[in-house]
């Protein structure tokens, strides 16, 4: 008896299904016996970690000398080194002292060098210096590849790993004398303002702890700060470097592509093909900033060249720094798409104030041009493909909190990011948000390779059209804010990951941009801020006062390749502003004193 045609078309639908529904177990016991690899992977670096920390504190006490030497400022540092009243050893041996403790409290130091100790030493038997960094221990950035080291990028499929040879920015320093001796934590896939990721856990702000350290150079901002290096290596893709030196106070730079080598960094932002991750350095003050930017650049023969062909063989230039040409300066004070807060637009006009008092600065007023345009272009490149490529990084990862939301953003169907879009954008409902609508339809404009051409087309409109002005109204340098405010709790701040555009503006239009301290958060003015009725700078107002009391940093920004120049006024900003601090601590003082002795006559 043969099978009707019903009969058999069952038996084929129910084959058809069987099939698939073996396909999606067999992918799902796939996905559930890589995700416990990972967490083995995981378990076995904390547990490995931990050793090796608990090793440290024992074998490493600090000692009223390790204390000693880890207060010392680069430049005198440095000095004893060359001259060799301080071994390197002793010095790396002080720092890992400090580092441990640092660490234990901040948790952002990812693991230490094994050969760091013996490079040492082998710099103290050497008869002669090894070069101008020689003995200087240097904190080093999860993403920068190390000999034998791991460099995850927050990814668990990256430990056990060892990178085969070390990038471009360690080697040189090494050549230098420098001694790496430990890596800093970073968020996962580096895409955050704040520092976390399921292996080495979350890294705090070293001056409050409840507050973000940044992201995604933090663990190296946070090291710094709290005194655990004298200073760290950083990256840059949207204001990596610059938004942690903000959160702690320091200094950072952001260099034209090609002048520092990244040769050697992973390549996890592949897809972002028109914007480069460029390495950098974090360091206490401008002062040492300058010194470790003219060291690795060099006056002679270019060592980043000599690694990788494709750096820039362009030598430091001493006269563009130390001259003492008069120059003119553009300020700004806030960016439309994300208004600044609280006190950090007025402190950039006590650094225009202060500027106007030296001769050698005029300081006029720069319009930039329309960030919500120029937002549109920048984050639209890094999130062209709708965050595939991202979800393709995060398979089978282990989540951290700031990789949860990626994740969440990637996945959300376009359809509902557009309906989403709309809803933020009907003025009457009581969640209206311009500035929400723009984060939700991030990288919608930019997906064929019409709207990608346009998107690149725009960046290069805009960094012509204000170059020629700079030129035009002969204007040498920009000044303005960071962020729009300064760091702010940990548990809120990837919310408001667009802020970046601070910073990641002039990575998108190529232009170097460093940062340094300028003022501290009072709170006084935050009521001040206009919300526009938005109810994401709304949330962003009600977020801001946890930054009462921690720094503010103001940004310059410098013509393509002038790196000296932007370093010269972050030195001159830096001098007037302690400047200023110290008046102000003695009229205190002062103050306090006049107080005193008018109670004791009475």
């Amino acid at each position: 008896m043969k099978p009707t045609p019903n009969l058999t078309a069952v038996v084929f639908v129910g084959g058809c299904c069987s099939a698939l529904v073996v396909s999606y177990t067999c992918q799902k016991i796939q996905h559930w016996k890589k995700r416990n690899e990972l967490l083995s992977k995981i378990a076995r670096k904390q547990k490995e970690r931990q050793s090796q920390f608990d090793r440290l504190l024992k074998s490493h006490p600090l000692s009223s000398e390790s204390v000693a030497i880890t207060e010392l400022s680069l430049n005198v540092l440095l000095e004893k080194l060359q001259s060799r009243e301080l071994r390197a050893s002793q010095v790396l041996y002080a720092y890992i002292a400090k580092a441990i403790r640092v660490t234990e409290e901040f948790n952002c130091i990812t693991e230490f060098i094994p050969w760091a100790e013996n490079l040492a030493k082998e710099l103290d038997e050497l008869p002669n210096l090894k070069g101008p960094l020689h003995g200087l221990p240097i904190a080093i950035k999860d993403d920068h590849d190390m000999e034998g080291i791991d460099s995850t990028i927050g990814f668990a499929r990256n430990l056990y790993k060892p990178a085969e040879r070390n990038s471009v920015p360690v080697q040189v320093l090494i050549d230098l004398g420098a001694v790496p001796f430990c890596k800093t934590n970073v968020p996962q896939a580096l895409a955050s303002i704040t520092t976390d990721n399921p292996i080495f856990g979350t890294t705090y702000n070293a001056l409050e702890r409840s507050a973000s350290a940044g992201g995604s150079s933090g663990g190296s901002g946070c090291i710094v700060a709290a005194g655990g290096a004298p200073l760290a290596t950083g990256s840059d893709i949207a204001g990596s470097l610059r938004i942690p030196a903000h959160f702690h106070g320091l200094c950072s730079l952001r260099s034209t592509t090609g002048r520092l080598s990244g040769r050697g960094l992973p390549k996890n932002m592949s897809h972002v093909i028109t914007i480069q991750v460029v390495t950098g350095f974090i360091t206490k003050d401008a002062q040492s900033q300058a010194q470790i930017y003219k060291t690795v650049t060099g006056t002679g023969e270019s060592l980043q060249n000599k690694y990788d062909p494709t750096a820039v063989p362009l030598p430091w230039n001493e006269t563009l720094f130390s001259s003492t040409k008069p120059l003119k300066i553009g300020y700004y004070t806030s960016l439309p798409i994300f208004p600044a807060f609280g006190d950090t637009p007025s402190t950039v006009l006590k650094a225009k104030s202060c500027l106007e008092t030296m001769k050698q600065y005029q300081v006029v007023q720069f319009p930039i041009p329309d960030t919500f345009d120029l937002s549109r272009s920048i984050f639209g490149l890094y999130w062209a493909d709708l965050g595939k490529n991202l979800l393709k990084e995060f398979d089978g990862e282990p989540l951290s909190k700031s990789g949860t939301g990626l994740v969440g953003h990637a996945n959300m169907p376009e359809w509902m990011r557009k309906l989403l879009a709309w809803s933020f954008s009907v003025k009457v409902l009581p969640h209206h948000s311009k500035r929400m609508k723009e984060l939700l339809e991030v990288g919608i404009g930019c997906q064929t390779l019409e709207q990608f051409t346009d998107c690149v087309n725009h960046l290069k409109e805009v960094r012509d059209e204000i170059i020629r002005r700079m030129e035009k109204e002969n204007i040498d340098l920009l000044l303005g804010p960071v962020m729009p405010f300064p760091s702010i709790e940990e548990r809120v701040t990837n919310l408001f990951a667009m802020t970046s555009i601070y910073t990641f503006l002039w990575n998108g239009l190529d232009m170097p941009a460093g940062v340094v301290r300028f003022g501290k958060e009072s709170g006084k003015l935050i009521d001040q801020t206009d919300t526009e009725n938005d109810s994401f700078l709304e949330m962003a107002k009600k977020a801001v006062p946890a930054a009462i009391g921690l720094p503010i940093n103001v940004q310059v920004i410098g013509k393509p390749f002038q790196e000296e120049l932007v370093l010269r006024l972050l030195c001159e900003l830096e001098d007037c502003y302690n400047k200023q601090s110290q008046e102000l601590s003695n009229k205190l003082l002062n103050g306090a004193s006049n107080n005193s002795n008018g109670i004791s006559s009475s």
